[in-house]
């Protein structure tokens, strides 16, 4: 859902005007959802522009007021122990322009923008880079827990560095993340709470900091 609603001295708490719906897929990535999201935001607004007196008429926000917590880039770093699908939702959802996830391989970073998550038997150990550009000359195959990752598109902030079958990334726990991040907003936001769906996300891959 996307809503306009009027501005007001506290944070996002203003009268609803409209919402709109829209959907999302399993193919859809941060970039796409951003181009989804304006579509329909362009929309209400021609709308309203058309028929003004709906300004005059919106609606008094209820339920429960919760908030999703800000991201740095360092919140991006992979924990290659989760399943290959949560591996390629984090991946899908920080792509362009959002600053990528990431994980360390050999002291250099990895900036991952685009995978394919292949659901297997063949067990390797979590994070280990299976092979380097079995179809093309930017993809990689690195093992999570269930499968395995095919990343498709990559960066390497060391244009120096290469990677090689058999190295390792370094894996960032989904639990320490997740507590820093709750600190974090703990101190800037002391009274708040985050919202529901993310502290599900979080208490599913085993987190108890709230």
């Amino acid at each position: 859902e996307i809503s306009l609603f009027k501005i007001t001295p506290d944070i996002d708490d203003g009268e609803i005007i409209s919402t709109e719906r829209f959907e999302l897929t399993p193919t859809d990535n941060i970039q796409t959802s951003h181009i989804k999201c304006a579509s329909v935001l362009a929309r209400s607004v021609f709308a309203i522009f058309q028929n003004p007196i709906v300004m005059e008429n919106g609606k008094k926000q209820s339920g429960i007021v919760s908030y999703f917590p800000k991201r740095t880039p360092e919140d991006g770093f992979i924990d290659w122990n989760m399943s290959v699908l949560s591996i390629h939702n984090q991946i899908r959802a920080l792509t362009d322009p959002y600053p990528n996830s990431r994980t360390v391989i050999d002291k250099s970073t990895v900036l991952i923008k685009r995978s394919v998550p292949i659901h297997c038997d063949i067990k390797y150990t979590p994070g280990l880079v299976v092979d380097v550009d079995i179809l093309s000359d930017r993809s990689l195959l690195i093992a999570g827990k269930d499968g395995l990752l095919l990343i498709e598109d990559f960066h390497i902030k060391d244009r120096d560095f290469q990677i090689f079958p058999g190295s390792m990334c370094q894996s960032r726990s989904i639990k320490d993340t997740a507590g820093i991040i709750i600190e974090r907003f703990k101190k800037e936001f002391p009274g708040k709470n985050i919202n529901q769906s993310l502290i599900n996300f979080w208490r599913g891959c085993g987190v108890q900091s709230f």
